[in-house]
C-alpha cells in the first residue's frame, strides 16, 4: 500500500525549472526585431545569433552525463541554473553581433546539461512503473514554456522595451536556483520532506536502480558507450525525432501562410493549436507506456512514429484546411509524445550510472536534428519550391525512426542491462 506521494513535489519542481529554462530560450524571438533594427542586423545575422544556443547546447548535451559523475544532479542543476540566469541578463546588455554570438553560445552550454539532469533525478525518484508519465510531465513544459514565455515577453517588450525581458527573466531565473538548491536532493533518502514509509517503498520498487551516480562506480566508460549499439540507436532516433519537431516549430507558420493561405493571425492561430495538442502529448503516450507489467516501451515508441507518417501525408494532401490541421496536430501529438518514452529508454536500457550519461548522448543527437531538420527544409524550399516534399522527407525520418525503435526490443527484453545491442 503507497503510503504517501510525495515524491512528486520533486516531479513538479522539474516541470517548474523546465519551464523557465523555455521561457528563457524562446524570449529571443519576441525581442529580435528590435535587436536588428537597434544593432543594424541582417536577417542572415539574426539567424545565426538564434542558432548560436543550439551550439552551445549540443556541446553540453554531449558531456552532462560525464559531469554528473563529479557532481550532484543538485548541485549541477543550481549552477546551471545561475549562469545562465546570467546569460540571460547578459543578452539585455548585449550592443553587438559578436557579443549577442557569444553570449548566447554560452546560454546554450549552461542550459544544455539540465535534460539530462532531469533524466538522473526521474530515474533515482519515480517507480519504474511511473517513468513515462513523469517523463512526460515535466516534458510538457516545453510546449508550454514556448506559448506562455511568447506571450509574457511580448508584454514586457510592449511596456518597458526589449532589454527588459532579459532582466525580468534573467533575476527571476537567479532566485530559481537559490530555490532549486533549497529544494532539491539527488535521492529521496536525503529529503528533509519525505516520509520514511515513502523512501523504502520507492527504494524497494527500484531495487538496485536506486543507488546513485555519487555512490557507485563510473559505469561504462566513453569508449564503451561509443561501442555500445543501443546509445547509437537511440541517438539515431531523437535525431530524427528532432529533426521532424524543429522543422515544425521554425516552418509550420510560414507553411500555414505560403501554402494554405493564411494571414499573419490566423497562421499564428494555427500553429498554436499544434502547440496545444502537444503539451499532451508527453503525459498521454508516457501514461500509456506505463501501463501494464511488462512494459516494452520501444512497441510504444515505434507505433507512435509509425503514425506519424500518415498523420503528416494526410496534412499536406488535404483540400480542407481544417483536415490539414488535424493531421498536423496530430503527428505533433504523437512527435511530443515520443519525446516522453524517449527520456524513460535509457532507464529501461542501462544500469543506473549510465543513465544520465546516454541520456546525454542521445540529447546531443537531438540538438544536430534541429539543426539540421531546420536548414534541411530550406534547402528543399529552395530546391523544389514544395512543401509537400519537404515533408515527405521528413515522414521519411520518421518512418527510419520507427523502424530503428524496434531494434531496441531486444535489448529491452534481456534479463540483464549490460549486454550490448548487436
Amino acid at each position: 500500500m503507497l503510503t504517501g506521494k510525495r515524491r512528486y513535489g520533486m516531479l513538479f519542481w522539474l516541470f517548474f525549472i523546465t519551464l523557465i529554462s523555455m521561457m528563457d530560450r524562446v524570449n529571443i524571438a519576441i525581442a529580435a526585431p528590435f535587436m536588428m533594427k537597434e544593432m543594424a542586423l541582417s536577417p542572415s545575422a539574426m539567424g545565426i545569433i538564434m542558432s548560436a544556443f543550439t551550439i552551445g547546447f549540443a556541446f553540453s548535451n554531449f558531456s552532462a552525463g560525464f559531469l554528473l559523475e563529479k557532481l550532484s544532479c543538485r548541485r549541477l542543476l543550481s549552477g546551471i541554473i545561475l549562469f545562465w540566469s546570467v546569460m540571460t541578463v547578459f543578452t539585455g546588455l548585449a550592443w553587438s553581433f559578436l557579443s549577442l554570438l557569444i553570449i548566447r553560445i554560452a546560454f546554450g552550454l549552461f542550459e544544455g546539461p539540465m535534460p539530462a539532469a532531469n533524466t538522473a533525478i526521474v530515474n533515482n525518484w519515480m517507480f519504474p512503473g511511473e517513468r513515462g508519465r513523469a517523463s512526460g510531465l515535466w516534458l510538457t513544459a516545453i510546449p508550454i514554456g514556448t506559448i506562455l514565455g511568447n506571450m509574457l515577453s511580448a508584454v514586457i517588450a510592449t511596456e518597458f522595451g526589449w532589454r527588459a525581458i532579459f532582466y525580468v527573466f534573467g533575476i527571476g531565473g537567479i532566485f530559481v536556483a537559490v530555490l532549486n538548491w533549497i529544494l532539491m536532493r539527488d535521492n529521496p533518502a536525503d529529503h528533509p520532506g519525505m516520509t520514511a514509509g515513502e523512501v523504502s517503498e520507492i527504494q524497494a520498487a527500484i531495487g538496485q536502480r536506486s543507488r546513485t551516480m555519487n555512490n557507485l562506480k563510473s559505469g561504462m566508460t566513453f569508449k564503451q558507450l561509443m561501442a555500445n549499439g543501443a546509445v547509437w540507436t537511440l541517438f539515431g532516433i531523437f535525431f530524427a525525432l528532432l529533426c521532424l519537431i524543429w522543422a515544425n516549430v521554425n516552418w509550420l507558420p510560414t507553411y500555414f501562410m505560403k501554402t494554405r493561405g493564411a494571414n499573419l493571425i490566423a497562421s499564428g492561430f494555427f500553429t498554436s493549436i499544434t502547440a496545444v495538442c502537444g503539451t499532451m502529448g508527453p503525459l498521454a503516450v508516457g501514461w500509456l507506456s506505463d501501463k501494464g507489467g511488462n512494459r516494452i516501451r520501444s512497441l510504444w515508441l515505434a507505433l507512435a512514429l509509425f503514425l506519424v507518417v500518415p498523420s503528416i501525408v494526410v496534412a499536406i494532401n488535404a483540400s480542407s484546411i481544417a483536415v490539414c490541421l488535424a493531421g498536423f496536430s496530430v503527428a505533433t501529438f504523437l512527435c511530443y509524445g515520443c519525446l516522453g518514452i524517449m527520456f524513460t529508454m535509457p532507464m529501461e536500457l542501462f544500469e543506473g550510472t549510465d543513465v544520465a550519461k546516454v541520456a546525454g548522448i542521445m540529447l546531443s543527437g537531438g540538438s544536430l536534428g534541429g539543426i539540421v531538420g531546420a536548414i534541411l527544409v530550406g534547402y528543399v524550399l529552395q530546391v523544389t519550391a514544395s512543401f509537400n516534399m519537404a515533408y515527405y522527407v521528413f515522414s521519411g525520418f520518421a518512418f527510419a525512426a520507427a523502424c530503428l525503435s524496434l531494434l531496441l526490443l531486444r535489448k529491452e527484453r534481456l534479463p540483464s542491462l549490460s549486454v550490448a545491442l548487436v
